[in-house]
């Protein structure tokens, strides 16, 4: 459940009486969501959806109620903020900041194809935002090299055998410095998570782009790069080269890759397993991490090329 902290009723009718939503009724814990506290409201009005960020600065925050906004205007499906009664769209509660959000009706569905419409969802993302730099961007993950290394050297310390964290952070080095990622990509805003639970579908279609938490500012590859890593790629499998093709197909019926990005692709795809390892370097996943990278590098940038654009 996606609740690490809980709120009383009385709480959350102290939270709600800052809103001009109605009176509380009932709240229920969303199933989905790992890092924040996510809770849907019910009021005299609707239902809301009340985020609780248990882990994020304030201008953190203010990117994604910004980010909003401006998607919202574009008629973009993400949740719209709501005002508070002092004109503000968030506040805090115990030091932490907390807001109020919308709450869009849909399903969340586990087939394996829909990224045949996610796909298409974040290339119009992208294409919103390639000419939209957000206020705050700096405080965002800065999706890179250096920021993987930096998150692998940190995770390293909770290894108990420094020979093994000094293997293992050996090769992750080696890896990064096998990066190619030219100069100029296309910036724009990604969603930077595209897991199948950010999603929701109505009458066969996407109906709802959820969980802006981790967006940045940054390439607009990586969240191609990222699709495969998710949606095509097997946790204990293989890349699906076929699904990723089809699923790139469908992201370029929106948005057009350039002949530079389509050529680091390969590379994108390896940054965004790379950032995933430095988050996790010390866990037992790790094997089976590195072994997607190591299958990747087997593949090659040639042959990954030919397959994903020939």
């Amino acid at each position: 459940m996606a609740v690490k902290t809980d709120f009383s009723h009385a709480e959350l009718r102290a939270i709600l009486a800052d809103y001009d939503v109605g009176e509380f009724q009932a709240s229920q814990a969303f199933e989905h969501g790992a890092d924040q506290t996510n809770i849907l409201l019910s009021t005299s009005t609707g239902k809301y959806a009340f985020r609780y960020y248990e882990k994020r600065l304030e201008d953190y925050v203010r990117f994604e109620i910004d980010l909003l906004h401006f998607l919202g205007n574009q008629s973009y499906p993400c949740p719209a903020p709501i005002q508070r009664r002092d004109g503000r769209y968030f506040a805090l509660h115990n030091g932490k900041p907390y807001a109020l959000f919308t709450f869009l009706e849909g399903e969340h569905e586990h087939r394996t194809d829909n990224y045949r419409l996610v796909a298409p969802a974040l290339a119009w993302l992208n294409n919103l935002t390639c000419a939209y730099r957000p206020a705050y961007a700096a405080a965002r993950t800065p999706y890179g090299a250096a920021y993987a290394w930096s998150c692998a050297q940190a995770n390293a310390t909770y290894l108990t055998d420094p020979s093994e964290a000094q293997e293992r952070l050996g090769w992750f080095r080696v890896e990064l410095a096998t990066l190619q990622l030219p100069n100029g990509l296309p910036k724009g805003v990604c969603h930077c998570d595209s897991n199948r639970s950010n999603f929701l579908y109505k009458d066969g279609k996407l109906a709802a782009v959820l969980d802006f938490d981790q967006a940045s500012y940054t390439w607009v590859l990586y969240d191609v790069a990222q699709m495969i890593y998710w949606w095509t790629w097997p946790d204990k499998g293989n890349i699906q080269l076929d699904e990723s093709r089809d699923l790139v197909a469908h992201y370029e019926t929106v948005r057009q890759l350039s002949d530079t990005e389509r050529h680091a692709l390969f590379d994108m795809l390896k940054l965004v397993h790379l950032v995933g390892i430095g988050w996790s370097l010390a866990d037992d996943s790790f094997p089976n991490d590195k072994r997607k990278v190591v299958d990747l590098d087997v593949l090659g940038r040639d042959a990954f090329y030919d397959a994903i654009f020939h």
